[in-house]
C-alpha cells in the first residue's frame, strides 16, 4: 500500500489523498471460490473448507419463504421489525436493544465509527479477527494486542492487565477466530468485571450456536447482572446456514446503545430477502441443532485424524480446526487447491498454520486425504532439496 501511495504522489504532482490509516491495511483474504479453483485446476471434485460455512445449508423452510417473497421492487424495512421482535421474543431482551447488519462485520464496522475517537485503546488477542484491527485502526485508535498462552487460548490475567480507563472497547472473540478456543464462563466475567465503566466490550459469537452449553459463557444475561456496556454480536451466516444472504445482529446492553450504532449505519442494510430467510431459519431451531450436531462430531473426528498424523490441533469449540502443518502454509495450501480442497493459510507468526472449515463427511475425507498427500510431497522435496 505504501508503494502504491508514493506512486500515485509521483505521478500527480500531488499529495495522495487517502488518510493515513487507510494506507497501513491490506485487503482482508476472503479465501478463493468454487469457480475459481475449477477455472484454474479442474479438480474431478472440490471441498469448500476455507470459510467457515454450513455445508448442510438452511432449514427448509427458508427456501419456501422465499419462494413466496414478494415486493421486491420496494426497500426493506429499515428496522427489521418482523425479525426484531422474533429475536427479542426469544432472547428476552427489549426490541429496540437489537441492531441489525449485512453480517456481523456490518455491525463491527459501525460500532468503532460510533464509539471510538482519535487515540483511544483498543484491546484484542492476535491471532483474532482482522476486521477489529483494521476497523478500529482506520477510526485513530491505538491497538493494545495481548499475546495468547501456547495453546492458543485467551490469557486473561494478561488481559486484565491491559485494561485501563483508556481502553475504549475490549474484543472478546468468544469462541475466537481462526483458533476455535472459547473463554470459560469464569475467565470471561472476571474479564468483563475488570473493564472500566467507560469500555464498551464486544462480544463477538458469532460460533456462539456450536459453542453454548457446558462452561461457556451466556453473556447476554451475564453482562445485563453486571451492569456493563456490551454489544453482543450474532449472525446467521454460519449455524443458520446464510452466508450468501449477509444478516447479523447484535444485542446493545441498553436502547441508547442500539439508538447511536442506528446513526452510522446505512438505512437498508439488511435486505428484504434477507430479513424473510433469517425470520424462517430462526424459527427451525430444530434444523439448527441437528446441523451443530452433525458438525461437532466431524469436527471432533477430524481432530483426531489430524492429532493422529502429528498435528494436533487448537481445542475448538467452533466449525473449524487451526493447526500447524509444520510447513510453509501458503505453500500447503496451493498444494491442496491442486486437490480440490480449499482451506485458509494463515501468516506472520503463524505462517506454518491452516484453518480447515468442517464440511460433509465426504469433504472432510477430501481433505485429510490432501493434506496428507501434500504434506508428504513436501517432506519429499524438502529432503531432495
Amino acid at each position: 500500500m505504501t508503494s502504491i501511495t508514493k506512486k500515485a504522489d509521483d505521478e500527480n504532482g500531488a499529495r495522495a489523498p487517502y488518510r493515513e490509516a487507510v494506507t497501513t491495511l491490506v485487503p482482508y483474504n476472503a479465501g478463493l471460490g468454487v469457480e475459481e479453483i475449477r477455472r484454474l485446476y479442474a479438480p474431478p471434485r472440490i471441498a469448500k473448507l476455507g470459510s467457515n460455512e454450513n455445508p448442510y445449508g438452511p432449514s427448509p423452510r427458508v427456501r419456501a419463504a422465499l419462494a413466496d417473497a414478494a415486493s421486491l421492487e420496494h426497500y426493506p424495512d429499515p428496522n427489521c421489525r418482523d425479525l426484531r421482535e422474533d429475536i427479542a421474543r426469544s432472547l428476552g431482551v427489549a426490541p429496540d436493544r437489537l441492531i441489525f447488519g449485512n453480517g456481523s462485520e456490518d455491525i463491527l464496522a459501525f460500532a468503532c465509527r460510533c464509539f471510538i475517537n482519535p487515540g483511544d485503546e483498543v484491546v484484542l488477542s492476535s491471532p483474532t479477527f482482522s476486521v477489529y484491527r483494521d476497523n478500529a485502526i482506520v477510526m485513530g485508535a491505538t491497538i493494545i494486542d495481548v499475546p495468547r498462552k501456547a495453546d492458543l487460548s485467551l490469557d486473561a490475567a494478561a488481559t486484565i492487565a491491559a485494561l485501563t480507563a483508556r481502553t475504549k472497547l475490549l474484543f472478546l472473540c468468544n469462541p475466537n477466530n481462526p483458533t476455535g478456543n472459547a473463554i470459560p464462563a469464569a475467565e470471561f466475567e472476571a474479564i468483563c468485571a475488570a473493564a472500566h465503566a467507560d469500555t464498551v466490550i464486544v462480544a463477538d459469537e458469532a460460533y456462539y450456536e456450536y459453542a453454548r452449553g457446558g462452561d461457556y459463557p451466556e453473556s447476554i444475561p451475564m453482562l445485563d447482572r453486571m451492569g456493563k456496556r456490551y454489544l453482543a454480536l450474532r449472525t446467521f451466516s454460519k449455524a443458520y446456514g446464510l452466508a450468501g444472504l449477509r444478516v447479523g445482529y447484535g444485542v446493545a446492553s441498553e436502547s441508547a446503545f442500539a439508538r447511536h450504532l442506528d446513526l452510522v449505519r446505512t438505512a437498508f442494510n439488511v435486505n428484504r430477502l434477507a430479513q424473510i430467510a433469517a425470520r424462517a431459519a430462526w424459527s427451525d431451531q430444530a434444523a439448527v441443532a441437528k446441523t451443530v450436531s452433525a458438525t461437532l462430531a466431524e469436527r471432533d473426528r477430524v481432530a483426531r485424524a489430524l492429532t493422529a498424523m502429528g498435528h494436533e490441533p487448537a481445542p475448538s469449540r467452533a466449525n473449524f480446526l487451526f493447526f500447524d502443518a509444520k510447513r510453509p502454509a501458503a505453500a500447503m495450501a496451493q498444494a491442496l487447491l491442486r486437490q480440490g480442497v480449499i482451506v485458509k493459510p494463515w501468516g506472520g507468526d503463524f505462517a506454518t498454520w491452516l484453518r480447515v472449515s468442517i464440511g460433509h463427511a465426504e469433504d472432510n475425507d477430501q481433505f485429510l486425504a490432501a493434506f496428507e498427500n501434500a504434506a508428504r510431497a513436501t517432506a519429499t522435496s524438502d529432503t531432495t532439496a
